[in-house]
């Protein structure tokens, strides 16, 4: 399995250094959308504004899309616009990824994370969990998690830290984080010392600007600088030739900044993932921003897109300098030996043949 999300890999880094529209490695298919309910109103998140109906994945459905993306993605999100931990066949969704040999990844407010919740996630194959605190006070958690109760989360947290022990995962990589915004920034080192000392590692993550769609996001929540690809030459964004989507419904969205669903270049429940990765909108998308064409309504105000110049050279310009000379070297002295066998046939063809004397 690894060996094919490597090739998988290899082949969209070739595409995208190569400019290439239609593609044939598959998408890392990046997140799967359980539901889009979430029980908070946080002011950094688009959720209050989402016009998407609310709904939660059917299994059926799940299962047709991990049947297609298996062996593409290294990690797979079991969330996106919603917490997961109110889907009530969470347990069913990861275990069927596990039989499936894909590793996955949950983040969650923690609100809702009791026992039995916990224990779950800890008997599954889950590699990954970010418990999203995201202050340091009670003041601060409480302006930016609405409807949720500090010290409520905050024991559900140690609870389940406490609980892990129990199950000693050394798989599992479990992360207490806090964002990185205007008003938490001088929190961060107090938080990180505090849950490095419960037995957590801590994550700090740059909030999101959602592509710069709304300003009641953009500008109350910037950090600089919010991106590294902010100030530098725009190039086509990455995402288009390696990762997706899928929210509840089926629809695969090619950014996952789309919390309004309009992107969709396809939907699992009639099409198939070769059909949505070269279907003619993600066709026009590449060529749009092959050609610096960046009007599409998410990206020409992003500046959270990754990209970097076209490379012709593709793989061979990513050889080692050391084997690159061996094999200059080797190349040399190759054609070398050619060159002089080449020029001693010529010379022996130009000398007349010489006559027979009989003594």
């Amino acid at each position: 399995m690894a060996a094919l999300n490597n090739y998988n890999q290899l082949l969209g880094n070739y595409h995208y250094l190569h400019r290439h529209t239609t593609l044939t490695n598959n998408p890392e298919v990046w997140f799967i959308e359980l539901t889009n309910y979430c029980n908070l109103s946080c002011p950094m998140c688009p959720h209050g504004i989402m016009k998407r109906e609310i709904g939660f994945m059917e299994f059926s459905l799940f299962k047709k899309i991990i049947k297609q993306i298996k062996g593409s993605d290294n990690l797979l999100w079991l969330h996106q616009f919603g917490e997961s931990l109110f889907h009530p066949e969470l347990e069913l969704f990861i275990n069927y990824c596990t039989v499936n040999k894909i590793g996955i990844a949950i983040s969650t407010n923690a609100t809702v994370l009791d026992d039995d919740k916990s224990r779950m996630l800890l008997r599954s194959s889950v590699q990954r969990l970010v418990l999203c605190i995201d202050g340091h006070t009670k003041d601060t958690y409480e302006k930016l998690r609405l409807g949720g109760d500090y010290e409520k989360t905050k024991e559900n947290v140690l609870n389940f830290l406490r609980i892990a022990k129990d199950y000693k995962r050394k798989d599992l990589l479990v992360q207490v984080q806090i964002i990185k915004i205007p008003g938490v920034v001088n929190e961060i080192e107090a938080f990180k010392k505090e849950w490095n000392v419960a037995g957590a590692h801590t994550f700090v993550k740059y909030c999101e600007l959602w592509g710069n769609q709304t300003e009641t996001i953009a500008k109350p929540f910037t950090v600089e600088p919010s991106c590294p690809s902010l100030n530098k030459k725009r190039y086509p964004c990455k995402e288009l030739w390696y990762r997706g989507g899928v929210q509840w419904n089926g629809d695969f969205i090619v950014c996952c900044l789309d919390y309004n669903g309009e992107s969709v270049a396809g939907n699992f429940s009639r099409d198939s993932l070769k059909e949505i990765w070269n279907s003619p909108a993600m066709l026009k998308l590449r060529r749009e921003h092959i050609e610096n064409n960046y009007s599409h309504p998410l990206c020409k105000k992003c500046t959270q897109w990754c990209g970097c110049e076209k490379d012709i050279y593709y793989p061979f310009s990513k050889i080692p300098v050391v084997i690159k000379r061996k094999l200059a070297d080797f190349l040399k002295k190759k054609y070398l030996k050619m060159d002089n066998k080449r020029d001693k046939t010529k010379n022996e063809a130009k000398e007349p043949p010489q006559s027979k004397i009989a003594i």
